[in-house]
């Protein structure tokens, strides 16, 4: 079960009187670009509230600037598709009216696994405090952990954690008293212990993604009673102690001791872990990854990614960035039969009015090029026929580790020399590369692109798209070695 479509009518930064806005996922994991303001943290935090929603009943929270007759109409629906054609869709609305709560057992299931990630909850995993040791009982129990389930008990750490606390904090006494009070706190402890066990194998399994050689610990303090005739009973709050182990060395004030990247990959392991450590038994599994990659340095982003690819297969990703460098190399780093690209702006309504999210599907340089070449914008489909040309022997140069000619200034190396590195293997056929080399001159030159605007050129320009389309056909083959 994944989702196929999200719709949102008026809900923050979705202003939208007369119609509403869809993102397409047709079951695809998603990658969106988004400028500051754009309303990409308004589509995260709707996905956040659409699942909180079948927890407990909530208001949508409206764009300020709505018609008077359209107030009441916001909402947010997800349409989710299982595997096969003929498949129905199931379609979930959490609006205003008929549904403040929604009742669906899919919904349900999948906000109990909480993947919800952003750059807030990336800079909470520093543990930046005073004391020498780190405390992470509240973290853990109060987000991480909350609707996670104890094994022993089969109910939530939070839930029973808010069990305890109001129990253990009453005026009771008595036996009857203790004797209902205690067998909560040892479910809880023994549940706590395993969890925090399984959680710690796990982090340490993605920590090595990062190379920092770094291993954690966790060290349970548990939780206890104390209740006295004359004060208020009360709980001793257990603590769950960080360790930190560098290169095999115990680290004590890991968080004055480590640098910014290691202790990001550290938090970011610890989240990702506890995910996967919840319970997989539902129809559907999210995560979404709201500008993580703000956080995270540079050596640290491909690592991250490849704990997605290898550890979240089972999971619809959605994940935003507001850099457009990293959107673009993960777009060719990433299978395009597993991801769908979107982008998002803003714009102004009016001079002076509120501002819109603006939302391009990012089509490929080959599609936006024929719809140039349908408006008879004949310089501009040109530029976007070598731009896909470009893209694609680079990234099969990358793929297949071909020798290019180096130079220490990077902007330098131009197509050709990628071009001719593909050449010398001779696996493409003489006559597509006898095209390719005929199109390059007269369409893909940028020098030539002065004398496109004559009418004679359209058809050049037709034959050069169908020609790179061929050769995006036989550089796939051989990338998954089925060229002959």
């Amino acid at each position: 079960m994944k989702i196929t479509d999200i719709k949102i009518k008026n809900y923050k930064a979705f202003y939208c009187n007369d119609s509403e806005y869809t993102i397409s996922l047709d079951r695809k994991n998603l990658l969106i670009y988004g400028e500051n303001g754009s309303g990409k943290s308004s589509l995260y935090s709707a996905l956040i509230e659409f699942f909180e929603a079948s927890h407990q009943e909530k208001k949508i929270i409206e764009n300020i600037f709505i018609d008077e007759s359209e107030k009441g109409n916001a909402f947010i629906e997800l349409s989710f598709k299982k595997i096969g054609r003929k498949a129905e869709k199931e379609i979930v609305r959490w609006d205003n009216k008929d549904n403040k709560k929604i009742v669906n057992s899919l919904v349900e299931d999948t906000n109990k696994i909480k993947g919800f990630f952003d750059y807030r909850k990336l800079l909470k995993t520093h543990f930046i405090e005073k004391s020498e040791e780190i405390d992470l009982f509240d973290l853990m129990i109060d987000e991480i952990l909350y609707y996670s389930i104890n094994d022993f008990t089969k109910n939530s750490f939070g839930e029973e954690w808010k069990e305890i606390k109001e129990l253990g904090e009453s005026d009771r006494r008595g036996t009857g008293y203790r004797n209902e009070l205690q067998p909560l706190i040892d479910g809880f402890n023994m549940g706590l212990h395993q969890k925090l066990n399984s959680i710690e194998k796990k982090t340490n399994e993605i920590l090595i993604y990062f190379g920092y050689d770094i291993e954690i610990s966790f060290d349970l303090t548990q939780i206890g009673t104390a209740i006295n005739k004359k004060i208020k009973n009360s709980i001793d709050k257990g603590k769950i102690y960080l360790g930190i182990k560098f290169h095999g060395k115990d680290i004590k004030s890991h968080h004055t001791f480590l640098n910014e990247a290691r202790l990001t990959a550290v938090g970011v392991s610890l989240y990702l872990a506890s995910i996967l450590d919840n319970p997989m038994e539902e129809k559907f599994k999210i995560l979404v990854l709201d500008d993580v990659l703000i956080g995270l340095d540079t050596g640290n982003r491909i690592p991250f990614i490849r704990v997605l690819i290898d550890h979240f297969e089972e999971f619809q990703i959605i994940l935003t960035t507001y850099d457009k460098t990293w959107f673009e190399l993960l777009k060719s780093y990433f299978e395009v039969k597993q991801w769908n690209f979107i982008e998002m702006y803003s714009k102004k309504l009016v001079e002076g009015g509120c501002e819109i999210p603006v939302i391009y599907d990012n089509q490929d340089f080959i599609v936006k090029a024929e719809t140039y070449l349908e408006q008879n914008d004949y310089k501009a489909s040109s530029v976007y026929i070598r731009s896909e040309f470009e893209k694609l022997i680079k990234n099969y140069c990358h793929k297949k580790h071909l020798k290019v000619k180096y130079d220490k200034q990077a902007f330098k190396v131009d197509s050709n020399s990628f071009w001719i590195a593909i050449k010398e293997q001779k696996k493409i056929s003489e006559d597509l590369m006898i095209k390719v080399e005929l199109y390059r001159g007269i369409v893909m030159n940028p020098v030539s692109h002065y004398t496109l605007e004559k009418p004679q050129y359209k058809t050049e320009i037709k034959d050069t798209i169908t020609t790179i389309k061929l050769l995006k056909e036989e550089l796939e083959k051989l990338l998954i070695g089925k060229s002959k």
